[in-house]
């Protein structure tokens, strides 16, 4: 039997919304799991040596990491420890520590690891990646074959964001797109207009009163500016994000930036591809 008898009386009358694979032995709900087992709405898969994979109504796939622990709901994943991956679908997303992330298109996959208290790593393979904070801002656009660390600043309805990239001025409005987190906002306030065309670090809050200009995520009202650098030049063209933001593929860098009180660092993308068994390293990748 692929798991201990009575999981499916404990389970009730739930329908299953998925199932789950695994080379070796999990814990399914707290209950020894070989093989194949299925999966309710709530189940918790906890992994020991061996890796998993699941399967949710067909919109998802995701494979667990070894030494990792999930809770499975029909439209989400918490990852509660170690890593994982998702693919198949962008109406699924996978939450890590107040993070949503999605797999933007059916050849995306996104690879998550947890790492110390508060970090949470993010890798794109084959397609981008968003991530949203927990109230549905973007907070970073992962390009494919990019990683990025993030890690939860502060909390509270206007969080601070901290932004460098190039300054433009479309149809009147003042645009920048980081950097690092690859997220487009539109700036206002006050110096902003003399910098059109430089590099700039700039700081501010968020302003829901304003409508954000075409192609941004939100409006970043600004308290201080500085330039980087001038004569800057974007590199890439714009593109829309679904579900509430829009950013631009330009200069990324392996810079910080904190975008609506969510630290958004560089990383090596060999920091969260490996999921470490008792004898061997094996990568969570299919």
């Amino acid at each position: 039997m692929s798991l201990v008898a009575g999981l499916s009386l404990a389970s009730g009358a739930s329908p299953a919304i998925g199932f789950l694979t695994v080379k070796g032995a999990v814990r399914l709900d707290a209950s020894p799991a070989t093989g194949h087992g299925t999966l309710f709405d709530g189940s918790t898969i906890e992994t020991g040596s061996a890796a998993s994979q699941i399967q949710v109504q067909g919109k998802a796939h995701m494979n667990l990491g070894s030494e990792s622990r999930a809770r499975v709901y029909r439209d989400h994943m918490i990852l509660e420890k170690g890593d994982s991956q998702l693919s198949g679908s962008s109406h699924y997303s996978l939450r890590a520590r107040g993070l949503e992330i999605r797999s933007l298109e059916s050849e995306s996959t996104a690879t998550v690891s947890l790492r110390g208290d508060n970090q949470v790593t993010v890798a794109a393979l084959g397609g981008p990646v968003r991530v949203a904070n927990a109230r549905g801002v973007l907070v970073a656009w992962v390009e494919a074959g990019r990683t990025l660390e993030l890690e939860q600043q502060e909390s509270g309805d206007t969080p601070t964001s901290t932004l460098t990239g190039c300054l433009q001025k479309v149809h009147g409005r003042y645009i920048l797109t980081d950097d690092t987190a690859g997220v487009t906002v539109e700036l206002t306030g006050v110096g902003i207009e003399k910098e059109v065309g430089n590099t700039v670090a700039v700081t501010g809050r968020p302003d829901p009163s304003v409508s954000a200009a075409a192609g941004s995520s939100q409006v970043i009202r600004v308290t201080t500016v500085r330039q980087v650098s001038q004569h800057c030049a974007v590199h890439g063209a714009g593109r829309a994000a679904p579900a509430g933001g829009v950013v631009a593929a330009i200069g990324l860098t392996h810079g910080t930036a904190i975008m609506a009180g969510v630290a958004v660092a560089g990383a090596t993308m060999g920091a969260v591809i490996g999921a470490t068994t008792r004898d061997q390293k094996q990568s969570i990748s299919q």
